[in-house]
Order: structure tokens, then sequence, then C-alpha cells
């Protein structure tokens, strides 16, 4: 329970009629879109920066642990306070703040919904691409605590690539202005580290987000099907062409029926499944690129493809979509979205495990996903008043996070870890790995009042068991280790010896930085220069870091494919060079920059232990995105091996 004398300060901050504190409230903010229930001591909602600040300071200053929240959309437990607690409501925060075509960027409070910013962008021509279904009701703040998708994420990326910068309010108080307009600002990636941090780092007030131009044109078709392992290998077979579709979404039989009962779209009631496919861009070529996406998916069995005739068809066949969950109510008391990602040829194999794993636990299921990126959404249909079905879904949804690790996904594409998922994290990430994500937060929230009990499992033990004592590094100043477990063992000799490491590649950058002392031993990566896995279908490959550039692209050629980038002094830049000064090139705007394409790595740390971030997939909020951390550290945080 919170005090009288913290209320009447929290009053004073906001004024009285902004704070509650009553049963009800508690009630109304005891949950969010996930099957997790806390009750807050008190909602506060602050009107801008400033009060949000003081709010924080005052809580941080009593020791009352506090979470950031919007319109409660979340699905996995990462806006309920489960330690009990002052609730942040942001939903005052809702101005848009400017539109800047020319300069193609938007700043807005992050009480702002999606669909807000969305209409108001679209007289001038403009749109945010993630899109979420809950746009309706989901926060921009939201957009980026969860780092959300939506349909259009296959060919635009998520919300990570379209935040240019934040104001954030850090535990203690402290205001700081991340970022800006320019797309890349100098220094540490702290904007990247803090979309998808589930509220656990910082709390934004003010974002700014990068906008497009609406597409010149545009046609969808629903294509339907018999088998869903038959609509599962299209979306595989297009994107292996060549072609990237503003959307590959799908539903199954289940939900193509609750749509149909709920609000008519369209859908035929006897299909096994349908894709719905969306391709943009300029008319010239567009009726050739869907008439070659129509001839793939005949070849994989459909039975028909319907082309929406106009805008009321087309919006007709959203709606059904962007319904689907509300729909999904009709089919039991409750259900539970699971929220995995897969690599897109797997499919097919995740679609059998999931329908394996609802038989074995006796539930019915459903499935409505994002089948562009892989993205399932498995919803397991249960009525909450059983105990013994609750357990059910509960064991079954930790399975489908199992089988989707371990055909090479993630745990969770875009809903996030909350509190739902704390353990699934230990099935894609190794406790050295975790262990460095939780001294990442203590480095932000060293007192562990900002959201706790979320994203980061608890220790297990010691999670860093000493390591064999390491002899000194000598008086060599050079070294090339030959692999990771190598380049760890010269990392901790170097501790021993106090000794300063410079990681290098090629040496294509050898003036960049300080090290003006001229003591440094070279730590360098041209011994690791192995492809280590390459799968063209899915548009992937994994290299190590000494591997030079003109070589990756070699590689790729060979199946007419190539990595977006041609940073200054050409092919010579070891891809771990690259990573470490995200080194851009001509095709920044279109393709994106090396932390854009960068779906994971593994590095040394400081302390010469190995760790992974991120994945191998384009979808993934697993834990915090160190990937994008590392990338342009400039071999600062670490040694990129992979």
């Amino acid at each position: 329970m919170l005090n009288a004398a913290f209320l009447q300060d929290l009053k004073r901050i906001v004024g009285a009629a902004h704070v509650a504190c009553q049963r009800s409230d508690a009630e109304v903010y005891s949950y969010d879109g996930s099957l997790i229930f806390a009750k807050p001591d008190a909602v506060v909602f602050p009107a801008d920066t400033e009060q949000t600040a003081a709010v924080v300071r005052l809580a941080s200053a009593a020791g009352v642990p506090y979470v950031p929240r919007g319109f409660g959309t979340n699905l996995s437990g990462g806006t309920v306070a489960t330690q009990g607690g002052l609730i942040i409501g942001l939903t005052r925060l809702n101005r848009i703040l400017t539109i800047e075509p020319e300069g193609r960027y938007a700043a807005v409070q992050t009480g702002v919904t999606n669909l807000e910013l969305q209409q108001a962008l679209a007289p001038r021509g403009f749109l945010f691409a993630p899109d979420p279904a809950s746009q309706k009701a989901a926060t921009l703040g939201g957009n980026l605590a969860e780092n959300a998708g939506g349909p259009h994420c296959v060919k635009y990326g998520v919300t990570t690539n379209h935040v240019l910068g934040m104001t954030a309010v850090l535990p203690g108080g402290e205001v700081l202005q991340i970022g800006g307009p320019a797309l890349d600002p100098p220094g540490y990636d702290v904007r990247g580290v803090l979309v998808g941090s589930e509220g656990t780092l910082a709390v934004m007030t003010e974002m700014v987000v990068r906008i497009i131009p609406t597409a010149e044109s545009l046609l969808t078709m629903l294509v339907v099907y018999d088998d869903v392992a038959d609509a599962a290998r299209t979306v595989s077979a297009i994107v292996a062409a060549g072609m990237t579709p503003a959307t590959l979404e799908m539903m199954d039989g289940s939900v193509i029926r609750a749509v149909e009962d709920s609000k008519p779209s369209g859908y035929p009631r006897d299909a096994a499944a349908v894709l719905i496919v969306e391709v943009d861009g300029p008319r010239a070529g567009l009726d050739e690129q869907a008439e070659h996406i129509g001839q793939l998916c005949f070849q994989n069995h459909c039975r028909e493809v319907r082309k929406a005739k106009d805008a009321a068809e087309r919006d007709l066949l959203w709606a059904g979509r962007r319904g689907a969950f509300g729909a999904i109510a009709r089919l039991a008391p409750s259900f539970l979205t699971a929220d995995c990602t897969v690599p897109r040829t797997r499919l097919p194999d995740a679609l059998a495990e999931v329908a394996t794993i609802a038989q074995r636990h006796q539930l019915k299921h459903a499935n409505v996903f994002h089948a562009g990126d892989g993205n399932l959404h498995p919803v397991l249909l249960f009525d909450p008043r059983d105990p013994d079905q609750v357990q059910r879904v509960h064991h079954a949804g930790h399975e489908i996070m199992q089988a989707c690790a371990a055909l090479g996904g993630t745990i969770t594409g875009e809903h996030g870890v909350g509190t739902e998922k704390l353990e699934g994290m230990r099935l894609v990430f190794s406790e050295d790995d975790l262990e460095f994500q939780r001294r990442l937060r203590t480095a932000f929230d060293p007192w562990g009042l900002l959201n706790p009990g979320k994203l980061i499992p608890p220790r297990i033990g010691d999670a860093s068991p000493p390591e064999p004592a390491a002899q000194g590094l000598g008086d060599e100043r050079e070294w090339k280790p030959k692999d990771a477990a190598e380049a760890c063992q010269i990392v901790r000799r170097a501790c021993v010896s106090r000794r300063v490491l410079l990681p290098m590649g090629n040496g294509t950058h050898c003036e960049f930085g300080d090290s003006s002392d001229g003591q440094a031993v070279l730590l360098k990566s041209t011994r690791l220069t192995a492809v280590t896995e390459y799968d063209p279908a899915t548009q992937v490959v994994g290299v190590q870091a000494g591997m030079s550039l003109a070589a990756l692209q070699a590689t790729l050629g060979e199946h007419g494919q190539w990595l977006p980038l041609r940073p200054p002094r050409g092919g010579r830049h070891t891809l771990g060079g690259i990573a470490a000064l995200n080194a851009c090139g001509p095709e920044r705007l279109r393709y994106g920059a090396p932390r854009d394409l960068a779906l994971g790595l593994k590095f040394v740390s400081a302390a010469g232990r190995q760790i992974s971030a991120g994945g191998r997939v384009m979808k993934n909020v697993a834990g915090y995105d160190v990937t994008r951390l590392l990338v342009g550290s400039a071999g600062t945080l670490g040694f990129i091996t992979e």
C-alpha cells in the first residue's frame, strides 16, 4: 500500500483528478491482453515529460515500483504491475507535435495511437509503416516498447526500423533526448536498445518516427487453399523467387469461419486456409508481379486467386483480417495467443508441430499469422473456469515455444516476453547471454524499480562461474584467434595482463578512434572467414566476422543475391568491421544500415565470455536488442566473431 503522503505528492504533481487509487481503479488496471493479472496500488496520469519525470523521481526516492502503460493492448503481461506499486498511464500524452513530409519524419507524444497518426498522415500522402492489428487502441509508445510489426513489416520492417529518436525519462527522473530526425546519429545505438525493451529501461514520452510516401498503386489478392501446408509452402516460394510483397497474411479454416460468422468479409467458408497477398509500388510492372505471384500460388496447389476489384473490396478483406482475433472470441470463453517466429521455409513444419501439441493436450486451436515473415500466432482455445484446461494451455504454449526454437526460430516475434515467456528466454539464450542483458538493465535501472520482474528471468545459481586461471598475454603485439573460444581466452589473458586490446579486421579503417599511447594489442578477426550458414530461400546468411565483403558478395552472387551494402573503400572491409562501424553506402535509404540488416551476432565480451544476441529471423523481440547496441559500437563493447 502507498502511504497518504506519497499519494498527496502525486496529486500535487499531476492534479488530484489524475491520480486513481480506488479499488475499482485497481481492478481496471489489473490486466492487459494476456492471461496475467495483478493489481496496482495506484494509477497516475502525467500530462507531459516534466510531470512524468517528477513522478519517476518521487517513486524512485520512495522505493515504489512503477510500470509505464498505454492502453494495455500488450499480450504478454508486460504492462501489469506484478509487484504492486504504481502504474504510470501515458494516455494524456496524446498530441502529434509536428509532421514534416519534406524531412520524412513526424514527432509525436507516446500516447498517440497508431491509427491516429495514420489518419493524420494519409491526407499528406504518407504513412507510418508499422501497423499492428490493434492499431485503433495501440499507442505509439506501446509500439515502441514491444517493437511492433503488423502485416506490412515483411516489406517495410518493424518499429525499430522507423524510430529515429525519442525523449526518455530514465529511472531516477533524468530526461534524455536520444537521436532525432537524422537517420544515423553517432555513438551507441541507445534508441535501438530502448525499442522493444518493454518499458524496463526508461519511460518514453515523445518519439520522432520515420514516415514514408504512400505507394502509387497497390493490388490485393485472396488466395484460397484446400490444404494449410500448401499455403505455407507458397509463402517460401514467393520470397525465394525474389519478390517481397507488402503483405503475406494467412488464416486457417477455423478463423475463416469465425470471421464470416462475425463480420462477413468474402472468405470461402469451406477453405482450409487463405493467404492475403498485397503488392504495392509504381503502377508500371505491378500487374506482372501479381501475375507471377498467382502462378506460384497455382504451382503450390491453390484452389483460386481472387483480385480485389476496388478499394471497397480490399477494405472488406482487411476488415476480416484485422477483426480475426475479435471473431475468435466466438469459439471459446478465452484463448491464449502464442507468438513465435520460424524461418519461412519451416512454416509447414511449425504448423504441424502446433497441431500435434494442441492434440496432445486435448485443446482446440486456430491459426492466424504473418506468414511472410514466419511469425506464427497459434490460438489455443480454452475455458478459464476449468483449472485443468488452464494448466494444459500453459504447458502447450511452452511446448510451442520449444518447437519453434528447435526449428531455428524464436519465442516471440512481436508480443514480447513480459512475464508470460520469462522461462522461454532460456530456450534461446545461455545464462551468459542473459547475464549480459541483466547487466545492461542494471546500467539503466540500478534500483530495479522500473517494471520489475519482466523480460529477463532471474538468475539460476551463479550465472557466471569463474573461468580457469588465465596466464598473462605476453609481449605479442598482434593476435589472430582461430575461433571464438580462442578469442575468449585472449581477452581473459589481456585482463590478467591489464593490456589494451584493439579489435580489427583487415585494417581498412585503422585510423578510426584514438590509440595515441601506441600500446594497444591488435585482436584481428582475419582467420574467422567461414560462412556458417546460408539459406537462399529465406534470404539469411551467417558469416564469421573476418570474412571480407567481396568474398561474401561472390558467394551470394552464385544464387542471384547480394548484401545491399557498398561502404566506401570497396570490398576489403570485413563483415565484422562493417558491423562495428555501421558502415553505410549509397543504398542506405532504400535498404537500411548494417544495424537494420543484422538479425543477430555473436561477440566476446570484455569479461572474455562468448555472448549471442538476436537470432536468425526478421521478427524477434526476445530480450534486449543487443545486436543494435553492438553494431556501430566500434569494438568498444565486444569483439564480434560472427
